[in-house]
């Protein structure tokens, strides 16, 4: 009979683990961080993110387990895909969806004038903004919010001295722009004055007349006075 004995071998494979815990750590309406645990040996990925599904931008062999996405669209859901790679093996892939923040911008070219009774403020809008939050000020009152759905209001005073104001837009979903830069005005004080001129007129029986003057008027008002008669004591 015929006997053999066979050899032995030892066979190596080598496993890449998919990257884990894939999160974003930073978003603003254009950026994303995204970061991942690190499975590659060598810490190379395949990376590639899409907000279509169907138009990707690919980055591969890529070096590190985070990264910086930029020239991103506002208020648009992405996809980012992450494979890890050693080598020819490549492991399964990981993903993570996000949206990019709105962009809610704070109101610009603000126009701030008044009156003794009015406070009027317009300024530019925007496609998304829903409303307006106007923060004002006016010497002899306290801080007061106000809430408009126009690029424009109409706010009541009774005071002088100088106003002050911040706006900024709401634009749904919870979001809400930066404070407006101050805008101020000085609001002018209701400082009425009459004065009298006399033509002809005489302390005795005459056909003189008295003409009186009103400055620095607002709206309607109404002159009355008495007749006097002046004489000797």
């Amino acid at each position: 009979s015929c006997t053999s004995e066979s050899s032995s071998i030892s066979v190596s494979v080598l496993v890449v683990q998919a990257p884990t815990e894939i999160e974003n750590n930073y978003l603003t309406t254009t950026e994303a961080n995204i970061f991942w645990t690190q499975t590659s040996p060598q810490n190379l990925y395949n990376v590639r993110y899409s907000s279509d599904g169907v138009n990707w931008i690919e980055d591969d062999n890529y070096t590190g387990n985070s990264i910086l996405l930029n020239s991103l669209t506002p208020n648009t859901t992405y996809t980012i895909e992450v494979i890890a790679i050693s080598g020819s093996c490549v492991s399964e892939a990981t993903s993570l969806t996000f949206t990019t923040l709105m962009d809610c911008q704070a109101p610009s070219n603000i126009s701030l004038t008044a009156d003794v009774v009015n406070l009027y403020l317009s300024w530019d809008s925007y496609s998304n903004s829903s409303e307006y939050e106007i923060l004002y000020y006016i010497s002899g009152s306290g801080w007061e919010l106000s809430t408009v759905e126009e690029n424009s209001a109409t706010i009541e005073h009774n005071g002088y001295g100088i106003a002050y104001v911040y706006i900024r837009s709401i634009c749904g979903d919870g979001y809400t722009s930066e404070w407006s830069s101050l805008s101020y005005i000085y609001v002018p004080s209701c400082s009425i004055s009459v004065s009298a001129s006399t033509t002809n007129a005489s302390c005795a029986d005459g056909d003189g007349s008295v003409e009186l003057s009103v400055s620095n008027p607002y709206g309607d008002y109404a002159v009355s006075y008495t007749h006097l008669r002046a004489h000797e004591t």
